[in-house]
């Protein structure tokens, strides 16, 4: 589940359209695009040489490298070496992601607007309200926004901080494949990656990986180089 969160961040610092509101918070987290993914790439060989990019482009306000570098700072916590320390980065860079989003979300971002539901059902950066946080998920699945039922779907299928329910994951996850599906035949690189996921990681339907090297496949065509790097080492 908490790859699914990381996959989810990356995906809505990605967002295929730029916002033509006049908001310098946007025109920043836009501008700082390329080191947060820079970092995303990187993340997996060496995530303290990541850490580098995601701290510049955190500071540029982006929210998914404030996130990333919460994550960051939260497994090195786990070490017992200087961990109280860890944690309160942690704790802060989660704050920072969160704020940034909810900021951002305010100010058209509408790509960062899930990630506010996403922080009060796990609690990062705000106080954990799971009840607030799975509503907001409901109402803007009501209105069709993929990743809100995507997270849904994968809520209920792993049961992380609710009750796990199939019947109720396989509804979610099949509307979002259904919604993603549609969005990636529209060039939408990012639904192109929910429905490889979905796939890949067999939510709610038969794992199926050479459907998912197809969306992965597709997104690279559209231009996410991290769908081209990633189809590469699926086996």
């Amino acid at each position: 589940m908490k790859r699914l969160f990381l996959v989810f961040c990356m995906l809505i610092g990605w967002a295929d359209e730029p916002n033509v509101q006049n908001s310098s918070l946007l025109a920043s987290i836009r501008g700082a695009d390329s080191e947060f993914y820079q970092g995303v790439v990187m993340w997996v060989k060496n995530s303290d040489e990541a850490s580098k990019f995601l701290e510049s482009a955190c500071q540029k306000r982006h929210p998914g490298a404030c996130l990333y570098l919460g994550n960051y700072y939260e497994i090195k916590s786990q070490d017992k070496r200087d961990s109280q320390a860890n944690l309160l980065k942690s704790q802060q860079y989660y704050q920072k992601g969160y704020e940034n989003s909810l900021e951002a979300c305010k100010d058209g971002g509408v790509e960062w607007c899930t990630i506010q539901a996403v922080a009060l059902i796990d609690g990062r950066g705000v106080a954990k309200d799971i009840a607030k946080g799975m509503e907001y998920l409901h109402i803007m699945c009501d209105h069709n926004m993929e990743n809100a039922c995507f997270m849904l779907g994968s809520y209920y299928f792993y049961g992380t901080n609710v009750e796990k329910d199939l019947q109720k994951a396989e509804e979610f996850n099949h509307k979002a494949l259904e919604l993603d599906s549609k969005a990636c035949d529209e060039r939408k690189m990012y639904a192109c990656i929910l429905s490889a996921e979905i796939y890949q990681q067999g939510l709610s339907v038969d794992m199926d990986l050479p459907k998912a090297k197809d969306f992965y496949h597709r997104a690279c065509k559209l231009g996410n180089q991290f769908a081209c790097d990633y189809v590469q080492k699926l086996k």
